[in-house]
């Protein structure tokens, strides 16, 4: 019987891949004909004029008018969304999400000084990055080891394999800029509000509803079943299959929707 069950499981999540798939497919192929980005803002108060939710729109507005700054607010500390495999291999080789290329990066910081902090001193630092296809290249750590040479700031890699940068000071703030290698982009580096609340969107209205779906689908067995207890742990196994299904499956989707819709927004 558990072994039924075991496969009933497995087949129910193929056809779910399977069906993510063709939706993903067949969503991208419509883009095009999809309406501009002014339609899916809110035009009145409590009011959207595209099929997009009220509560969807009115967190687009609030995002675009973040998104509108000139440039990153500084921050205290990041942690990237995009990790790495190996740490110390080189960043072509390491698992990223895109491609890095020689080049360099900026780190802008900003010291306050004084009582009342309104005196502070801006400065930048420069980070290579060479040879990322090479076996001697630049590595995830050796980055982490370039920005741990800046006074006041801590870089380090999180057992995911994601960057993480803080401030030992709390008189230092600051921020990512200008980057000609790829790296701030392969890592997550520099997502807009926007940009997070339309991943969100996807994550949540696409994958999430069909393993709801799925679930509802599914009856509960005669044996071997946990019973309420299962029901609650299923529950935080399926926020945490969203999330995973959405990092490896959603990117092409929600990227292809968000360039479409919202590039002009992003200029």
């Amino acid at each position: 019987m558990a072994c039924c069950v075991l496969q009933f499981s497995l087949f129910n999540f193929a056809f779910l891949h399977l069906s993510i798939r063709v939706i993903a497919a067949m969503l991208a192929s419509l883009l095009p004909s999809l309406s501009p980005t002014s339609l899916l803002l809110p035009s009145a108060a409590g009011a959207v004029t595209s099929a997009v939710p009220a509560v969807f729109g009115q967190m687009l507005g609030e995002a675009a008018k973040t998104n509108s700054e000139p440039e990153p607010p500084l921050v205290a500390e990041f942690a990237s969304r995009h990790g790495v495999n190996d740490p110390k291999g080189p960043l072509n080789q390491a698992g990223l999400p895109e491609t890095v290329t020689d080049g360099e990066f900026v780190v802008h910081i900003r010291r306050t000084s004084g009582v009342d902090g309104r005196s502070f001193a801006e400065e930048e630092r420069r980070i290579r990055v060479a040879w990322p296809d090479e076996r001697d290249g630049t590595s995830l750590q050796d980055v982490a080891a370039a920005l741990n040479e800046i006074p006041g700031l801590k870089a380090s890699i999180a057992e995911d394999g994601r960057l993480v940068v803080m401030a030992t000071d709390k008189a230092v703030r600051f921020r990512f800029g200008e980057d000609s290698s790829g790296l701030l982009a392969a890592l997550g580096v520099g997502e807009t509000p926007l940009r997070q609340a339309f991943d969100n969107f996807v994550g949540n209205a696409l994958y999430g509803q069909m393993l709801a779906a799925m679930r509802k689908s599914q009856r509960k067995p005669a044996y071997f079943h946990g019973g309420r207890t299962e029901e609650i742990f299923q529950q935080q196994l399926d926020h945490e299959l969203v999330g995973r299904l959405t990092s490896a499956q959603g990117g092409q989707l929600a990227e292809a929707m968000y360039e479409q819709q919202f590039n002009a927004l992003r200029r």
